[in-house]
């Protein structure tokens, strides 16, 4: 008897657990990796950050203009994966509306 009722409890925390995990956002931010020189320069990072939590994502500046091509490769097949998570969410033209986004912001500020 004492096993079975451990066996349940040991059952209702995996569950909670389970249950817990399976409730959290599907929409957690996804991380973009960016390096070298930002396109936009001069516009202030608030319309780059308020742009990106509109399509859920953040972007890293990993480094500047040197980098390994290990890195490259690396982090380009990072953000394809990233890339094709937000043709998902988005479509396929996320990311010229992305920039027109971006752009329209930094022309109004």
């Amino acid at each position: 008897m004492v096993t079975m009722m451990k066996r349940f409890i040991l059952a209702l925390i995996f569950l909670s657990g389970f249950i817990h995990l399976s409730a959290q956002s599907p929409r957690k931010a996804l991380r973009y990796y960016n390096f070298g020189m930002s396109a936009y320069r001069g516009c202030s990072d608030t319309c780059e950050t308020n742009i990106a939590q509109e399509y859920g994502l953040i972007n890293i500046q990993k480094a500047g203009c040197v980098v390994r091509p290990g890195q490259v490769r690396r982090w380009n097949r990072h953000n394809k994966k990233v890339d094709s998570k937000l043709a998902k969410r988005h479509g396929e033209g996320w990311r010229d509306k992305y920039y027109a986004g971006l752009a329209d912001c930094c022309r109004k500020k």
